[in-house]
């Protein structure tokens, strides 16, 4: 009895995914300029090697990928520029696209450091829905790009559920405890340095915008006060905050596919609203053609814009540890955590237990003085033991402080083809 009204809901999900009218050809070239001005960053700030931190896991299966000869890489980052810059002049073929999204999520896939971050992530997604995008007719790669948007902001603002977040520890950490802070503020920040409960509240601020951010774009009542927020609040990101011209600029272009072509900056246009074009045509005309999209897109599109909503929920249905026991990167990758909370890793040290029962402490140096997730953990434990082909197992303790204050002490004990364990004190 209650199969036809699901088979409807999920036909108008359907209906709704694909927008009318294509992808502005702005977002193409102006990702594009963005490309073209934040990822020289990744050239030069590569995490030290001796190895790479995989984005990817599942349980302690690390999907490694492999490292290229020097030569292969700069032939790989010569690619991605030049796509960059051919992006930023217009061109949007799909095989150019793929060939750029392929090199991207190489690199993202590769290191965890580069899918920590948002504006990466919501970079991939971008590329992704570029491919869905067509000329004529109705096309998914508006709403794609729509919810990676709301979902960024909406698990953003979920993860500031931490206690310290709320409380203004991260706030006050953040404003006058770390480098983040552009330098020309510091000095202006410590002069008047705000109370402690009025930092709480501006914490509180954070959280109920970004919430609001994440669905107030998709009703035509709310999407002015929307966009003036989201302005002012990324403009203040930039402005304030080192190194997050990127994220601010990604998810400004992003706003614009709330407006039809050629309307950007009109805040009361609306995305429900079909284009000139289109509006002569009928509403089974327009599911005629959502209907005679080849199976394999509808399918994909649909696939991508649920995991878009799901995967980051993934830390919070299933948690491995408790808020006040997390590390920075146990919601890498693809959380969209950004500023819970400050994190130094104090000291690490690693035991190597060798077949007789005899055991030293090693010494240690560039990446694996910074191991504090799980994740982290298990790529070092690989790389020692394969390094060291005559340890039987490991013994890897990390102190770390939490905003300045709190410190945690996590162990993992390894051993050969067998399974870890690791604690958090």
């Amino acid at each position: 009895m209650d199969v036809q009204p699901r088979q409807n809901l999920f036909q108008r999900f359907v209906d709704w995914l694909y927008a009318p009218g294509p992808l502005s050809p702005k977002i193409v070239r102006l990702t594009g300029a963005v490309l073209l001005y934040t990822w020289w960053i990744q050239l030069i700030k590569m995490p030290p090697r001796p190895y790479h931190v995989p984005s990817w896991r599942l349980g302690e299966q690390l999907f490694m990928l492999p490292d290229f000869p020097l030569a292969v890489e700069f032939t790989l980052w010569g690619i991605f520029y030049f796509g960059s810059l051919m992006m930023a002049l217009g061109a949007r073929q799909k095989w150019f696209i793929a060939i750029m999204a392929a090199v991207f999520i190489y690199h993202g896939s590769r290191e965890v450091q580069i899918f920590h971050m948002n504006y990466q992530l919501l970079l991939a997604t971008y590329f992704i829905a570029f491919l869905f995008d067509k000329q004529k007719g109705p096309s998914c790669s508006r709403r794609l790009i729509q919810i990676s948007l709301a979902a960024c902001y909406f698990y953003g603002a979920f993860g500031k559920l931490h206690p310290e977040w709320l409380n203004g520890e991260t706030l006050n950490n953040l404003l006058y405890n770390s480098w983040d802070i552009r330098e020309i503020w510091q000095p202006l920040f410590k002069l008047a340095p705000l109370p402690m409960p009025i930092l709480g509240a501006l914490s509180y601020v954070v959280f109920a915008t970004e919430m609001y951010l994440a669905f107030a774009f998709f009703f035509e009542r709310t999407r002015k006060s929307a966009l003036i927020i989201g302005i002012l609040l990324h403009l203040a990101f930039a402005l304030f905050i080192q190194q997050v011209e990127g994220y601010s600029a990604i998810m400004l272009i992003g706003y614009m596919t709330f407006f039809r072509q050629g309307e950007w900056g009109a805040a009361s246009s609306s995305v429900e609203a079909p284009a000139k074009d289109a509006q002569d045509a009928s509403t089974n005309s327009q599911a005629e053609k959502i209907a005679n999209a080849p199976l394999f897109e509808r399918t994909g599109a649909i696939l991508f814009a649920l995991a878009l909503m799901l995967m980051p929920a993934r830390y919070y249905l299933f948690p491995k540890y408790s808020l006040t026991q997390e590390t920075l990167f146990d919601h890498s990758p693809w959380g969209f955590g950004m500023y819970l909370f400050q994190q130094d890793v104090k000291d690490v040290r690693v035991e190597l237990i060798l077949k007789d029962g005899s055991s030293f402490n090693l010494p240690i140096s560039k990446r694996m003085k910074e191991c504090a997730s799980d994740t982290e953990f298990l790529t070092l434990a690989q790389y020692l033991f394969k390094k060291h082909p005559q340890a039987e197992g490991l013994r890897i303790t990390s102190s770390i402080v939490i905003n300045k204050k709190r410190e945690l002490r996590k162990t993992g004990v390894f051993k050969r083809n067998s399974n870890s364990e690791i604690t958090v004190d």
